[in-house]
């Protein structure tokens, strides 16, 4: 990641990269997600076959990862948005990628959900998804687009 491109387009994040962190934060997340410890072989294996009926579209559980060595890799496009843009996937890998840029992230495994909504629990794995709901007790609201990815920001600003 190029600095100069995370401190024009990102630049909250570009000035509290460096901050010491938020131990009340940290408290809130380990609250919600403790309990919820899957393994590594449940997310890989169970994670690409989740799938949530969304009536026009059905989007399938995308295993994103984060190596040893700080590559992302994340499922295809084709598999987690067969039927829509899946443009929340890759806002999601962008910022990623961003925060990589300036601290190295933990080797994680999550499975994101990149459709419009979250209905229903789809098995038994906590899952990430673009809007979490009440419906859904273990799914967990990211940002939306606009929040991730600049060019997003750009479109929802002049809209």
């Amino acid at each position: 990641m190029v600095p100069d491109f995370a401190r024009c387009c990102f630049p909250v994040y570009a000035r509290t990269h460096s901050e010491l962190p938020d131990l009340r934060l940290d408290a809130s997340i380990q609250a919600h997600l403790g309990s919820l410890k899957a393994s590594r072989r449940q997310l890989v294996e169970e994670g690409p076959r989740l799938v949530w009926d969304m009536g026009n579209h059905a989007p399938r559980g995308c295993l994103v990862s984060v190596a040893g060595d700080g590559q992302l890799h994340a499922c295809e496009e084709t598999h987690a948005c067969s039927s829509f843009d899946c443009s929340y996937l890759r806002a999601l890998l962008l910022n990623l990628e961003v925060i990589q840029g300036y601290r190295q992230l933990p080797e994680l495994d999550l499975i994101l959900n990149a459709g419009d909504v979250t209905l229903h629990d789809a098995g038994d794995l906590p899952t990430f998804t673009r809007t979490g709901t009440s419906w859904a007790t273990r799914s967990f609201a990211l940002p939306f687009e606009w929040q991730l990815h600049p060019g997003q920001c750009h479109k929802q600003l002049i809209q």
